[in-house]
């Protein structure tokens, strides 16, 4: 069937915006507001005038030493990859407790589980707190000393960032079995079938509308407060 996001699924963010809407209206606004930014229009034209459309088909699709024994199962790692790589406001602590960053603490949890397992509706929606610290050795617990030799065990620093990892993989895995998803590669190949029918003159743009559209997890954004 053709792609298109269930009546719940088809919201905009709180703003009423599409994801380049908000794009550009805090941009806008965020200009109003600092005299100090400004966007530099030619500038911008020339560097996009150097991007070849080559270079891009050229690019290593998946930068890993991983094989893939499918498509499909490449482009669901690549789907959760993306959609957890998030947690980059928990950078201090997660070096403190992983001795890694954001970025390469999801991509090694990503690796992990498609190593052990198969990515798929059935592993995201099954996903647990207590499976965080093996797949991304990210503890959810800290033994913390009260006393000489006494000890008490109390949730790490990190536990929100695990837990939110958990919250969007169990999401992702509801929306893929309420779709008859089998996993982030049914629903690429029906987005891309849908733009191509529609002879999209701006199909990466549409593309990513789609992941927007379908997982909410993908429309993550901060709010930033102004300085008082």
């Amino acid at each position: 069937g053709r792609w298109r996001p269930p009546r719940s699924e088809r919201q905009t963010s709180a703003l009423g915006m599409s994801t380049f809407g908000e794009i550009k209206a805090s941009t806008a606004r965020y200009l109003k507001e600092n005299d100090d930014v400004k966007i530099n229009e030619e500038a911008l034209r020339k560097f996009a005038a150097t991007i070849r459309p080559q270079d891009l088909r050229e690019a290593e699709r998946t930068p890993f030493p991983l094989k893939f024994p499918d498509r499909a199962s490449e482009l669901n790692f690549l789907g959760l990859l993306n959609i957890l790589n998030f947690g980059s406001g928990y950078r201090e602590e997660l070096h403190q407790h992983c001795n890694r960053g954001a970025y390469d603490t999801i991509a090694g949890g990503c690796i992990a589980m498609h190593i052990s397992q198969t990515i798929n509706a059935d592993l995201l929606l099954n996903m647990k707190l207590v499976d965080i610290p093996q797949l991304f050795r990210m503890p959810i617990d800290v033994d913390v000393q009260v006393k000489p030799a006494m000890y008490t065990t109390k949730p790490s620093s990190v536990r929100p960032l695990a837990s939110k990892i958990v919250a969007v993989c169990n999401e992702c895995g509801r929306i893929m079995r309420s779709r008859g998803w089998d996993g982030f590669a049914d629903f690429v190949m029906e987005a891309l079938r849908e733009i191509r029918r529609k002879k999209s003159q701006t199909p990466a743009a549409d593309f990513v509308r789609a992941c927007g559209e379908a997982f909410p997890a993908f429309r993550d954004r901060y709010e930033v407060l102004p300085a008082s």
